[in-house]
This record gives structure tokens, sequence and C-alpha cells, in this order.
């Protein structure tokens, strides 16, 4: 939910609240957290997204590394599912973690870290590698690429965030 309500806020004129995110993903699709259960399937935040206006795919890890450096270039954001069972060297102790990565840098092969998990971590850039080491494996996908956003089919256009947030300085 962190991580939707970074794209939604991130790359449309729009603002959102990892709360205001629940709420819509609860109303759009059938996201339904118990108390054993809180994070969200891959199709739920697929169709969550969809209904706000984005064009999105969810992946499997290529067999190549280049690939995956193709598909970064070409994302504006995406959300990717990390564990240290399939890598450790930035994640550790992790079973499966949702965090978002944008703005690919192909001179050094790096993304813009938000990891709503490890304030240690969030908003720095990270070697690209990293990420596509840690993909969780073990996931039925391990990525959602954000294609594009188109305001006629964002049905939501939630703007404004109600409840006490303080947001990071810039």
């Amino acid at each position: 939910l962190c991580c939707m309500a970074n794209i939604y806020s991130s790359l449309t004129e729009y603002t959102c609240s990892p709360w205001d995110m629940y709420e819509h993903a609860r109303a759009v699709s059938g996201y339904s957290p118990t108390r054993k259960i809180g994070a969200m399937g891959w199709a739920d935040m697929k169709v969550t997204l969809r209904k706000s206006g984005f064009d999105c795919s969810l992946e499997n890890k290529p067999e190549g590394y280049e690939q995956f450096q193709e598909q970064m270039r070409e994302t504006p954001m995406a959300v990717v599912l990390v564990c240290s069972a399939d890598d450790d060297t930035f994640w550790e102790n992790t079973g499966g973690h949702y965090v978002n990565i944008s703005l690919y840098n192909p001179d050094k092969d790096e993304v813009f870290l938000a990891d709503p998990g490890g304030p240690d971590r969030n908003r720095t850039w990270i070697p690209l590698r990293y990420v596509y080491d840690a993909l969780k494996t073990s996931s039925q996908y391990q990525y959602l690429l954000v294609k594009g956003y188109e305001e006629e089919n964002n049905l939501w256009k939630q703007d404004g965030i109600d409840e006490a947030w303080v947001e990071p300085a810039v």
C-alpha cells in the first residue's frame, strides 16, 4: 500500500496516503486483509492501480540481467518484491518485502529506492543489480512495471491526505 501510494502521488497530480490507498484497494479489488495476512497480492495491486489510471504489467525475473535493465530504462516506477533468501547483499533477514524503484540511471546502473520498511535505506540510490539479485523467485511474480498513466482512466482522483501526515523534506 505504501508503494502504491508512492506511485500514485509521484506520477499523478494527485496525492494520497497509504491509508487512502488501502480504502481504495478494498473498494475496487478483491483485497481483503486478515489478521494473519495483510500484504496485497499482485492481481489486486494491478487492479487497484489500473482503476487509478495506470497501465502496468506483472513480471517474472528475466533470465538475463540485461533484459531487466532494459525494462527499468522504460518504466517510470516499479514495485519489486525482494527477499534475502535469494540474495542478502542489501536486504538481510527479509522473507519478502515490497519496495519501489524508479529513475534508472544507465550510466551508473543505479535506481532510486523508496523502501517503506527501511528508514535507513529509504530514498537512496542503489545498484540495480542488488534488486535483480534479491527478487523473490518463490513468488508468482517478482515485480510490477508501471507502463504509463492516463488521466481519463483514473476513476479515483483522490486528492489530498486527510489524516495527520508528515511529508519528508525534499
